[in-house]
């Protein structure tokens, strides 16, 4: 299989290898008629693609080429067999491509942006810039002891890839990397044929799972990434860290920092998001737990073996002396205790796990049980002059208890507002005590704040309650059982008062939780966003909620569905007011805000390159503390690798440090009026649109919406019910759907109209101003750039054309219409040529994917026509569903991004 021309010399190389070699293995396993049937159809999409190149400065612009009438009618000509194939064998090439790609990156010097991506942002830079800016060490130093990096991981249904095509992926990129390394032909031709077996396994692996995953399966395999990656890359990372400090900042400076701070923790939604989705029971929340620390506990265990194994010296401090006395190998012994507690922790949750009761037998329960006998011969190492000694394997270990604790990950629990109110209903219902529900928000918020302080004990298992509230209660009788150390924050959904954070704190004091959560509220809509602070006001203005929370405020922020209600400007614009306003309501209280960012992968659900996102919020950040969603495919993408996963969690650590202490340019009265202005027109013109009658039944038919809600890639449904509307789809499927046809309209729709209506009013220079001046602005139109050139109008019409209803038509077209324009006007807003003038990695990274990513889309249409047209049964339809949704995964992997 041929390639793309790329920029570096190696990365050239590794995309020409893997191409051949997967040219030969189509050759050897599907034979020579269909290596040469994809000869084919790859010249002609290139012929297209050059002819669009030859008549734009762009050649990843979505501009009409020719040659696509013929590419349809070679791939309408194909059986079903050779369609299935085709798509598999670019599907597999394009996946070859993306690590290719992750290899260059990670080749790539610091400093010098890789050819797909533009996450890296660098500490060093960073400690750069803050000098420049005035920033002293001093305040350095403070700001980094702390700061905190917490990322969430989640297993909302956008990770179409299966995890065995990711294991091959994984060992193909360290065979490039192995490759890279070699100097002898010898060596270099058995990678060959090594990476020839694995490009055999990946073309012949089935792409689409059998069945959805259930959320306990999601959990456990979400550990996976801690197993194989995380548990050695925190620690390294931290050594980085050490070393880039002792560079940039001075010894006394240096000194408050603390070896062991815990800079960076994991959290994860696996197995405790209920929201909207009936498995995810109290059951399997307290089984996720039980597995992580079973997880811990084995990976705890092998590192003490390997610590007490080190540690054969026999020169204590005072401290351990006294502890062991004068014995022979005294760091073994006093460790010995430790691996017994671990090896009866495996035990218990084993028991656990298979549903049977473990005895009272002492385990490991709290971190303090792990951290305090490793700081004690961390001490005693130092004050017996063996400095080198603590800070080897011994260092490394602590820091990873006061990583990943003794759960690995600590579970947040989710679930809606609306969900709670209907349990504190039925409570107050049976005990004759109030209508809560008949209740305004004052009488609401006095009622809870009374029986948080003085109300009487209830016994909810006694209560008989219906079949919606009792896995509500379920689940915080768990929690309480599970403990402190297993669980991170309560997320109240939809939170839209302050009775809604309240009925949760009453709902855990009634099933006697002995260290309640923290509740956090998040706010997902507009109109919430907008509410959000005086919510917030009204909370800390009650004296019980001060003393509850103890002057830390947690606030989540929602950035899916606030593009879905609204269009993605109206909600960046929203979010950035947000963070402003609920930061000035905290001071007033003299309450310290963290912000928890609901992330999605993709750029409409608030994703993108973290050296983008940087940008997109307010500064200074009220304190150095960030958690952050990382979702489905971008797990992997950005924690799949050692050293990926080490560059992303500097990447982390330098956007919180430079977020809290990099001032950015105060933006101008009248670029915030106009912003404001373009978000109003933004969110009408978006609107307006997708609330049209029609408009649900243009998405279902022109898009694979219908065969994405079946597709067995996560747990969770696709919709919050049964019928088919922009209310009830969630913001994953709703962007995933639009990827797939490449609109990627949930990224940019509103904006077209918006800037219009502003050019059209003479603001068409301060669009140029801020885009030039104010960052915010700058990295949104950045953001929007990425996706529109990623989209491609021609395609689009590919699907109307053969799958739409002729009165739906119309639709398809103003949308592209829209396309069109919204190109032209962020082109215009940044004072450029074309998209990507101004990032020409990513544009190369489109372009080099551009001529094997069409003929996957029109073997997706033609599949989609043939299991619509039919008339057989579903079961006789299935090789045909299946066919589909393996071009599903094609494109996810293609595009680099699903929902």
């Amino acid at each position: 299989m041929g390639v793309h021309s790329g920029s570096q010399v190696e990365l050239r190389r590794d995309v020409r290898m893997l191409g051949e070699l997967l040219g030969e293995v189509v050759a050897e396993q599907a034979g020579p008629e269909l290596l040469a049937t994809i000869e084919v159809v790859r010249s002609l999409s290139k012929h297209r693609r050059q002819a669009a190149a030859q008549s734009s400065l762009d050649p990843a612009a979505p501009t009409a080429g020719t040659g696509l009438a013929q590419l349809e009618r070679a791939c309408s000509s194909m059986s079903r067999y050779e369609l299935v194939q085709v798509a598999r064998a670019f599907g597999v090439f394009l996946a070859l491509v993306n690590v290719a790609e992750k290899v260059e990156e990670v080749r790539a010097p610091r400093g010098a942006h890789a050819p797909s991506s533009r996450d890296d942002l660098q500490l060093q830079e960073v400690l750069r810039e803050l000098s420049t800016s005035g920033v002293g060490p001093d305040e350095v130093a403070q700001a980094l002891q702390a700061l905190r990096v917490e990322l969430v991981l989640t297993a909302h249904p956008t990770q179409a890839i299966r995890r065995t095509i990711l294991q091959i992926q994984d060992c193909v990129f360290d065979l490039l990397t192995s490759y890279d390394r070699a100097n002898d032909d010898s060596v270099r031709h058995e990678l060959r044929r090594e990476l020839k077996r694995q490009i055999t396994a990946l073309f012949n692996t089935e792409d689409v799972r059998r069945e959805r995953p259930s959320p306990l399966l999601e959990a456990k395999l979400g550990l996976e990434v801690f197993e194989h990656t995380l548990w050695e890359a925190v620690p390294r990372f931290l050594r980085r860290l050490d070393e880039q400090l002792a560079d940039q900042l001075p010894c006394a400076s240096r000194i408050a920092l603390g070896f062991d701070a815990p800079l960076v923790s994991f959290g994860s939604w696996m197995g405790g998001d209920r929201d909207g989705h009936p498995l995810v029971t109290a059951e399997c929340s307290a089984q996720a737990v039980a597995h992580g620390r079973l997880i811990a506990a084995r990976l705890y265990r092998r590192e003490i073996d390997a610590v007490r194994a080190e540690l054969t010296v026999h020169r204590v401090g005072r401290e351990l002396k006294a502890f062991i006395g004068n014995i022979d190998r005294p760091y073994r012994s006093y460790l010995r205790h430790v691996r017994e507690l671990l090896i009866a922790t495996e035990r218990r949750m084993e028991l656990i796990l298979e549903g049977q009761t473990p005895a009272a037998d002492p385990y490991i329960m709290h971190k303090r049980q792990l951290l305090e006998p490793l700081l004690v011969c961390h001490r005693s190492l130092l004050e017996s002059g063996q400095a080198i000694l603590a800070e080897g394997r011994l260092l490394d270990l602590i820091r990873r208890v006061q990583a990943f604790g003794v759960t690995m990950v600590r579970l947040d629990l989710r679930e809606s507002s609306e969900r709670h109110t209907r349990a504190v209903s039925a409570i107050t219902q049976q005990l004759a005590a109030v209508r809560y529900e008949n209740l305004t928000e004052d009488q609401r918020v006095a009622f809870l704040i009374d029986q948080l302080e003085r109300g009487q004990p209830i016994d909810l298992r006694s209560l008989v309650l219906d079949a919606d509230v009792q896995p509500v209660i379920d689940t915080f009788l768990a929690a309480a059982a599970i403990g402190p150390e297993g669980l991170g924050a309560y997320v109240v959904s939809m939170a839209h008062s302050a009775s809604d954070v309240l009925a949760v704190e009453w709902l855990q004091k009634l099933a006697g939780a002995a260290h309640p959560q923290r509740v956090v509220p998040l706010f997902e809509t507009l109109d919430d966003l907008r509410k959000a602070p005086q919510t917030l006001h009204a909370l800390l203005s009650l004296d019980w909620y001060q003393q509850r929370i103890v002057g830390q405020q947690e606030v989540m922020l929602g950035y899916s569905d606030s593009t879905k209600d609204g269009s993605r400007l109206a909600s960046a614009w929203e979010l950035y007011r947000a963070q402003e306003n609920l930061a000035k309501v905290a001071r007033a209280h003299h309450v310290e805000l963290s912000f928890f960012h609901g992330r999605g992968g993709s750029i409409g659900r608030g994703g993108g390159p973290l050296s983008l996102i940087a940008n997109t919020t307010p500064t200074p950040t009220p304190t150095p503390r960030m958690r952050v969603t990382e979702q489905g495919e971008m797990i992997h993408a950005r924690l799949g690798w050692p050293v990926i996963a080490e560059r992303t969690l500097e990447s982390y650590v330098a956007m919180t440090l430079r977020g809290h202490l990099l001032p950015q340019p105060v933006p101008k009265p009248e670029w915030r009026s106009l912003l404001n202005l373009l978000s109003d027109a933004s969110s009408r013109s978006y609107r307006e649109l997708v609330s049209r009658p029609d408009f649900v039944a243009y998405f279902s038919e022109a898009t694979p919406e219908h065969e994405l809600s079946r597709m067995p890639i996560g747990s969770r449904p696709a919709h919050r019910s049964g019928v088919l509307s922009l209310l009830s789809l969630r913001a994953i499927p709703w962007v995933f759907a639009w990827t797939q046809t490449r609109l990627m309209t949930p990224a940019w729709l509103g904006i077209e109209e918006a800037f219009c209506y502003a050019r059209g009013r003479g603001f068409g220079e301060t669009l140029q101003e801020m885009s030039n001046q104010w960052p915010f602005f700058a990295a949104t139109l950045g953001l929007t750039a990425h996706a529109l050139a990623q989209a491609d109008g021609e395609i689009s019409a590919v699907y109307d054309r053969r799958l739409v209803d002729e009165q739906l038509l119309p639709i398809g077209e103003d949308l592209r219409a829209r396309l069109r324009s919204a190109i032209e006007q962020v082109v215009f807003a940044t004072r450029a040529t074309h998209l990507l003038e101004f990032d020409e990695p990513q544009r190369r990274s489109i372009a080099r994917r551009a001529a094997y990513i069409d003929p996957i889309h029109l073997i997706q249409v033609e599949l989609l026509a043939q299991l619509r047209g039919s008339t057989t049964d579903e079961s006789s339809d299935a090789p045909l569903r299946r066919a589909v949704l393996s071009t599903v995964t094609g494109l996810a992997a293609a595009m680099q991004s699903t929902g």
